[in-house]
């Protein structure tokens, strides 16, 4: 049996009492998830990205429906649902910002963050198949029982465990 342990980097976005995680298309408020639709989550995503600056509407069309025509209309109701899911008020817009006739502006102060995931991959030799565990899997015991001294010092190293 083999077992590869890869590390990677990912950005996450902190603001007011919430947690954007592009990487795991995951909105937390107070560690409690928060449900959006895919489009939204896209659209807070480009937006928090690019905070502190003005998005063209143009821009977020282009960006959240790539190759697909899209009334104007519908990237309102987009930023109605996300003041709804973050808690804007309606004459004090804390997080997104309407510039009239031109776009939205992120105004909540953000800080990036930068989050090292270690994966665990399994493979079993006789079949080939692979098992990846997540962070929130139980290790198997055999990966506890791997010493620092086995492991080279790079992103990705493999031990075979009999």
């Amino acid at each position: 049996m083999t077992v590869m342990i890869s590390a990677q980097t990912k950005k996450v976005y902190l603001f007011g009492p919430f947690r954007l995680d592009p990487a795991e298309h995951l909105l937390l408020r107070d560690n409690q998830p928060v449900s959006l639709t895919p489009k939204a989550f896209e659209t807070l995503t480009v937006l928090v990205q690019l905070s502190g600056h003005l998005v063209s509407k143009e821009q977020l069309l282009k960006s959240v429906w790539p190759d697909t025509t899209v009334e104007e209309s519908n990237l309102s109701i987009i930023i109605h649902r996300l003041r709804k899911a973050l808690g804007d008020d309606r004459g004090e817009f804390r997080y997104i910002e309407t510039v009239s006739k031109l776009g939205y502006r992120f105004v909540a102060e953000v800080s990036q963050t930068l989050e090292d995931v270690e994966h665990v991959v399994e493979s079993n030799n006789s079949s080939g198949s692979f098992r990846k565990f997540e962070e929130r899997d139980a290790l198997p015991s055999f990966a506890l029982s791997i010493e620092p001294s086995d492991v080279e010092p790079i992103q990705t190293a493999a031990v075979t465990v009999a």
